[in-house]
């Protein structure tokens, strides 16, 4: 229900392909948390809620991000290829609430079957999780301060743009004929030399003489990894955007 009105659904939108995706979006969402208490448990027992909270408050802050200006940044009108528009789908607005994307494929079967809501869902999972995976490469050595700076400025200027020149159809690589299918550039390469280049530039840990004070609880890092396994199957399955 939206306002009291039921929301119908169109012809090209699959009850089957809705369902799966938005249980694909559940799992990937809770890959984020679990990084954190993966990450909590090889960390010292001081630091352990540090990581947890920033892991938490990077999914308020990209939650925020992704819909104020993420999404059309992404998919909005590109740019000369380089980024969408910053302000086509502020705050989703325009996003269609019962519609899918009206593009088909050349055998005439639509190209998406799922609201184009439900994909903005799981589009922004991605977006929440990406910055996150950094997280291990400061760990114990990065203020609140720092976390909030990064999560803001670093998918603005690294995620955004990159995720628009892959996936959005005019992006200049797309252009290129470039594909990136779950997110092995767009999210693993791109999320993966940041964290060198952080770990390069920041000092070591202080007071690490003793190394029995590094992780105090591998079960806790086991279920969390296991949590990411897991929704790794929903990340990869979820992003053909059907169940079929």
């Amino acid at each position: 229900m939206m306002n009291g009105t039921r929301l119908m659904s169109t012809d090209n939108v699959d009850s089957g392909d809705t369902a799966f995706m938005i249980l694909a979006t559940t799992f990937v969402f809770i890959q984020t948390p679990a990084m954190g208490i993966a990450q909590a448990g090889l960390l010292r027992r001081k630091n352990v809620l540090s990581m947890i909270t920033q892991t938490m408050v990077g999914v308020c802050v990209g939650s925020l991000l992704f819909m104020l200006v993420g999404f059309s940044l992404l998919w909005g009108p590109t740019m000369g290829g380089i980024i969408g528009e910053p302000w086509h789908y502020p705050m989703l607005q325009g996003v269609k609430l019962n519609e899918s994307t009206p593009k088909w494929n050349d055998d005439g079967t639509p190209l998406q079957t799922i609201p184009e809501i439900t994909y903005a869902s799981f589009q922004m999972m991605f977006a929440l999780m990406t910055p996150v995976i950094v997280t291990g490469a400061w760990a114990e050595k990065f203020t609140m301060y720092g976390f909030l700076t990064f999560v803001v400025v670093w998918p603005l200027f690294v995620y955004y743009p990159l995720a628009h020149w892959m996936w959005n159809p005019h992006g200049w690589l797309a252009v290129w004929g470039v594909e990136d299918f779950a997110g092995g550039m767009v999210i693993h390469i791109s999320s993966g030399f940041s964290g060198l280049v952080v770990a390069a530039m920041l000092r070591h840990r202080r007071y690490m003489e003793d190394a029995s004070k590094t992780h105090h609880n591998l079960p806790l890092f086991a279920t969390g990894s296991f949590f990411i396994w897991a929704g790794w199957y929903f990340f990869n399955g979820g992003s053909a955007s059907r169940a079929g």
